[in-house]
């Protein structure tokens, strides 16, 4: 009962951070909003290590692949996704994003040869890239909705360099503690978008409009509850529960996103956007279903192994 509690709590965590997002960027510039956010997310997060486990030492190549996911799953996934989602609703945002993951994860890791597909997985990948299509015609179609496709653009580029990225780095992943992990690639790719937010965002950072009550309450809720609150129970769930199973709130969430979006901030959903969505989440439960499927079948060999 106890880890469903916290699963439910994980759902309703993460799936509220894109309204969260969505409040910042209406209010300040998107980069730095970013960059300021896990960069103090990823400072709490090593203090909390080291406060758990001490100093730590990290081999060169491993430091390497961890300034690469930095580079590529916070600062040019989170640079895109905040841009683009100026011009996109949260519940859209969290629809492409939660819903692309299982989908170019699957792809990437059959491109690196780390898993095979089957038709199955196959099917469900190809109803998710026609449920994002279906999403994409209304906007295509509308002249006066070059920005709204722009975004959605960003959003997607950004959610496919967090999976190659997560992908590549699977490894280094696997060797240390996920809280080290996380808290030097906020770290890191916090600081990026720091240095990178001035360049293109100079005249918004120093005019300091944007610091107002709306603003720093988003911004301190995707600090705390959204990275610190919600990185904790997805680790906790993690270890008792596995990945494949913890990995179904990427269904769930963009419901949330989707109704506190609807419910809280006035946003708009038409009829092809909801069929859209409907389209992704099936194909997501599809993945989710027959890659968790394929583990179970793996499992009784690995056991005979060892």
């Amino acid at each position: 009962m106890k880890f469903r509690l916290f699963f439910i709590l994980l759902c309703l965590v993460w799936g509220s951070t894109w309204l969260a997002i969505k409040i910042g960027v209406d209010h300040a510039p998107p980069l730095w909003s970013a960059g300021t956010r896990f960069f103090l997310a990823g400072v709490l997060l090593l203090c909390w290590y080291r406060w758990k486990h001490g100093s730590f030492r990290l081999e060169g190549k491993a430091f390497r692949h961890l300034f690469i996911l930095g580079v590529l799953v916070i600062a040019v996934t989170f640079g895109l996704i905040y841009w683009g989602e100026q011009w996109v609703s949260s519940g859209l945002t969290a629809v492409l994003v939660q819903g692309l993951i299982p989908i170019l994860m699957l792809l990437f890791s059959s491109l690196y040869r780390q898993s095979r597909l089957n038709a199955p997985l196959i099917g469900g990948i190809v109803l998710g890239l026609l449920g994002v299509f279906v999403i994409f015609m209304p906007q295509v179609q509308s002249p006066d909705n070059k920005m709204a496709i722009l975004g959605m653009i960003s959003i997607i580029l950004g959610t496919t360099a967090y999976c190659w990225g997560a992908v590549i780095s699977k490894d280094t992943l696997n060797q240390y503690s996920s809280i080290l992990v996380s808290g030097l690639e906020n770290l890191l790719g916090g600081a990026i978008l720091m240095v990178v937010a001035p360049f293109v965002e100079w005249k918004e950072i120093i005019s300091w409009e944007y610091v107002h009550q709306t603003f720093v309450i988003s911004w301190l809720y995707l600090v705390i509850i959204g990275s610190i609150v919600g990185f904790t129970m997805f680790t906790y769930l993690l270890k008792e529960w596995g990945a494949i199973r913890v990995s179904l709130y990427s269904f769930f969430t963009p419901m949330v996103a989707i109704l506190l979006g609807t419910l809280i901030y006035g946003e708009r959903i038409t009829w092809e956007q909801l069929l859209g969505s409907a389209m992704v989440l099936l194909g997501v439960w599809i993945t989710n279903r027959y890659t968790s499927e394929k583990k179970r079948q793996q499992q009784p060999v690995q056991l005979q192994r060892e």
